[in-house]
């Protein structure tokens, strides 16, 4: 236990002086206040306050956590696409679930590791960018340019509010993101600001952890070899659930040790060993059934350009990085050029995982590629930050005679640095007040929703409902299964959602049990929700008025509006079909 603790004081020792420490603190309060501001519950009035930049995505996410803390989701499936072992990494969002089980409220369930994920990563941005570059500057204006993107998305606030007397005020009072290309039409992407990072929290916490691995082998120069022995242990167990965490991150470890095992002989004891941990806890969850592969549809794939793979020319390539990257398309080259050579070293992982991603397809989603950019813009920005100082200090330690030349020399110098600084922030200072300013989807927990109430209170855990919902289903918010959810959640994850949409149609179009109940059965479909969704294109078609007019529902609302039917009353006289397609 003394060794552990003495190991400990190093590794912070190793972080910095009090006032950095007092940095570490401000890391923390930002993550936890940024987490919280974008979700929280309001225990009173039993309501989900949900960041209406992030309530859609919820629409997996709250399904994933309350199916473990609500539901019986074991062994896991998706619990908007049941039927089949779960293909998405869920064990994040099973963690939070078992915290909410174990009484902690969900919405610090949820909050408590991701703010410890955001941390990490601003955290080890500071320290990594400072011991590499031994540049306390470099490492804020690193954490600066992670917390503030650099692209030129500022353009388009400018289109939509035009320079004015109450410019200010349209800045300040803010409540969107300046750009969310390509879903905006716009030329900038809606993944290079923080939304990535609200509404991907299994991301954010995998995330940190690599970045904390990266500072490990910084630290781990010179140390002895128990240090490298009990962090390969500790890291090697960590990333053996990351088939489970988060696959892409893992790429990210398999090209970082890679490249440190080939260029850095002191971590290779250190990397020999967290592999051999890692593949055999990988080897422990194959052995125990765990999908470790991804789904079917996750075949890697050449497919150059990631979402100008259709550009028709060279032009139309750099406007691209222009506007998403800015000035740091400048800064990082010569950053790299003038790094010293273990800065290098550290930074060809992350620019490798970059070009990764502008040459292949993982999954159908060809955004899902942003994270690999991400991170290697985490990194490339320490190399601009670096470039921007270095110029800086050889301009204004050069050696010239007269004291007005060298006034005017140190105003420009620093107003120029200036500018840039600014220029490389903007974009990112404006979509802070959309944090800052971040309204609410009022998602009412089972306290106040009478249908989520009943399904918690008169259903199986492990009951699957046809739902006439895609998202934020009452049956979710009680831990249950829907057979169905949103489009882009189960085809992104490389389920068949058009073959379950087929089915759904024919259940819902009604008319006769002898159709729609072997249907139900074959799809192990306990019940189904009902209400009026004509003119919606958004939600299934439902003949409500057929099962309204033959059947008496389970429960039905006080309007009379949403009913919910078991399979066994609606099909107590139909004889099922002897095969009936799932």
């Amino acid at each position: 236990m003394k060794s552990f603790f003495k190991q400990l004081t190093s590794v912070l020792s190793q972080l910095g002086s009090k006032w950095e420490l007092v940095l570490y603190g401000v890391f923390l309060w930002l993550s936890t206040w940024i987490m919280f501001k974008t979700f929280s519950y309001d225990a009173q009035n039993g309501q989900f306050l949900i960041g209406t930049k992030i309530w859609s995505d919820y629409g997996a996410t709250l399904p994933l956590i309350r199916s473990f803390s609500f539901g019986d989701n074991w062994p896991p499936e998706y619990p908007i696409f049941p039927g089949e072992p779960i293909r998405y990494h869920f064990l994040f969002f099973f963690l939070v679930g078992m915290l909410e089980k174990a009484g902690l409220p969900i919405d610090w369930a949820l909050n408590i590791p991701s703010a410890l994920g955001f941390f990490a990563i601003l955290a080890m941005v500071y320290a990594i960018s400072k011991r590499l570059f031994h540049d306390a500057r470099v490492g804020l204006l690193s954490t600066a340019f992670f917390l503030f993107n650099g692209s030129l998305s500022f353009l388009q606030f400018f289109q939509k509010h035009p320079l004015s007397a109450s410019t200010l005020k349209d800045i300040v009072t803010s409540n969107q993101f300046t750009a969310m290309g390509p879903w905006d039409g716009g030329k900038v992407l809606g993944t290079w600001h923080l939304n990535v990072f609200l509404n991907q929290r299994h991301f954010v916490v995998a995330l940190g952890i690599l970045m904390i691995f990266l500072f490990t082998c910084l630290w781990l120069e010179n140390r002895g070899r128990k240090s490298h022995l009990i962090s390969a242990i500790v890291f090697g167990t960590v990333i053996g659930f990351f088939t489970l965490l988060h696959k892409p991150v893992l790429l990210m470890f398999a090209v970082a040790m890679t490249v440190f095992f080939l260029a850095l002989p002191y971590l290779r004891l250190f990397l020999l060993v967290m592999g051999a941990v890692s593949l055999g806890v990988m080897g422990l969850i194959w052995l125990m059934s765990f999908n470790i592969a991804g789904s079917p549809s996750d075949v890697i794939s050449w497919f150059p350009g990631f979402t100008i793979h259709e550009a028709k020319s060279s032009a139309e390539v750099l406007s691209f990085f222009w506007y998403q990257f800015g000035l740091h398309c400048f800064l990082v080259p010569i950053g790299l050029l003038l790094a010293p050579w273990r800065a290098k070293i550290f930074m060809l992982p992350a620019l490798i995982v970059f070009a990764i991603a502008f040459m292949f397809r993982f999954s159908n989603d060809i955004m899902a590629n942003h994270k690999f950019i991400n991170f290697g813009l985490i990194m490339a920005q320490m190399l601009s930050a670096y470039a921007l100082f270095r110029t800086y200090d050889f301009i204004m330690k050069r050696e010239i005679s007269g004291t007005l030349i060298r006034w005017f020399r140190s105003g420009v110098t620093r107003l120029t640095t200036a500018a840039v600084i600014f220029f490389l922030t903007f974009s990112g200072i404006l979509d802070a007040f959309a944090v800052i300013n971040e309204s609410y989807y009022h998602l009412e927990d089972i306290k106040l929703n009478p249908m989520a109430r009943w399904f918690y209170e008169n259903t199986p855990k492990n009951a699957v409902v046809l739902n006439s919902v895609y998202t934020h289903h009452p049956a979710t918010i009680a831990g249950r299964k829907i057979f169905l959810g949103w489009a882009y959640f189960t085809w992104s994850a490389g389920y068949d959602h058009n073959g379950r949409w087929q089915i759904t149609k024919k259940i819902f179009a009604g008319e006769d049990p002898q159709i729609f109940c072997p249907l139900l059965r074959a799809n192990n479909i306990s019940y189904i929700t009902t209400q009026d969704t004509s003119g919606d294109h958004d939600m299934p078609p439902v003949n409500y008025k057929y099962f309204q007019e033959n059947f008496t529902p389970s429960f039905i609302s006080a309007d009379e509006k949403y009913a919910v039917y078991s399979t066994e009353q609606l099909c107590a006289v139909a004889t099922p079909h002897a095969t009936a397609p799932k």
